[in-house]
């Protein structure tokens, strides 16, 4: 199945393709090279972008061989997959949708925007309700000569009403193995004085968020700061005792805040501008991938 797009008060055949990998291993590896014609050019401006792109391949295979994660089939594509390309070659953005072990919902995202010097390669892990982890979101965003870094570990619970929960997951040294907690890698990181604060547009809070000259020492170093931050997570979605206790009103708690968390990117202030780039289609189907939407599983899952 594949859907057309509107961009700039004009149509045209950029369309997404139903491309079939089978499984996540795949995606990581291959998706990079599905178009490299937008790929290799910014890539040619800006060698040190393969370092994030090797960076960010090695941080999925650690996620999908650690949570198992595997392709979630979608009335969108058989393989849960779905890649976009303008005619001119200049756009491409693949979205890759799936499930594991205590996660519901995951999408790995690259875009690359060659005429306008932009690349973005993002990952969302979404738990499910036998645990208490926070939610990972993790992106590395170049553009304008910048390297901007997000890594979000979103509370799945009321922070106010709920100390036990930020001590645990976000002052808690010991994750991963690392001497260092959450918040202390985000202190680190705002003592760098290679990075400066950075206000995010959107709504969700940011753990982690920094905005760096785009070179290639900068761009290890955050790489080597997602590392930190995965390995915490993946800690955090091992500990025995994150659902432990869990009650079954409890969990019906967590799947009704999870279902909040995964309509989130409908309130993200840059939807306009991804529609003028994408087409508004476009735009929508890709909401569905990273919502979950009901409208686009199958068999009734949710």
């Amino acid at each position: 199945m594949c859907f057309g797009g509107r961009a700039a008060g004009r149509t045209f055949n950029s369309n997404f393709h139903c491309s079939k990998l089978s499984n996540f291993e795949s995606f990581a590896l291959q998706s990079a090279g599905m178009f490299k014609h937008a790929a290799n050019k910014l890539t040619a401006k800006r060698p040190y972008l393969q370092v994030w792109r090797e960076g960010f391949a090695e941080l999925s295979q650690r996620l999908i061989a650690a949570l198992d994660l595997h392709p979630e089939p979608t009335k969108l594509s058989a393989e849960g997959l779905l890649t976009h390309e303008t005619p001119n070659r200049e756009v491409h953005c693949a979205i890759q949708v799936g499930t594991g072990r205590s996660v519901q919902w995951a999408h790995f995202t690259k875009t690359t925007l060659a005429h306008a010097d932009i690349s973005v390669l993002r990952l969302n892990m979404f738990p499910d309700a036998t645990t208490r982890a926070p939610k990972l979101d993790v992106e590395f965003f170049y553009g304008f000569g910048f390297a901007n870094m997000y890594i979000n570990l979103v509370p799945r619970t009321n922070l106010i009403t709920d100390p036990e929960y930020v001590t645990k997951y976000y002052r808690q040294p010991g994750w991963g193995g690392s001497d260092k907690s959450i918040f202390d890698l985000k202190l680190e990181c705002e003592a760098d004085p290679a990075f400066k604060p950075f206000l995010s547009r959107s709504l969700d809070m940011r753990v982690l968020a920094g905005q760096a000259e785009g070179n290639e020492e900068n761009a290890h170093k955050i790489v080597g700061i997602a590392s930190q931050a995965v390995d915490m997570w993946l800690a955090m979605m091992s500990d025995p005792e994150g659902g432990q206790g869990l009650t079954h009103q409890e969990s019906i708690m967590l799947g009704q805040l999870d279902k909040h968390l995964l309509n989130w990117s409908r309130l993200d202030p840059d939807i306009k501008k991804a529609s003028a780039v994408l087409g508004e289609e476009t735009t929508e189907r890709t909401l569905q991938l990273y919502t979950k939407d009901p409208a686009i599983l199958l068999n009734g899952n949710s």
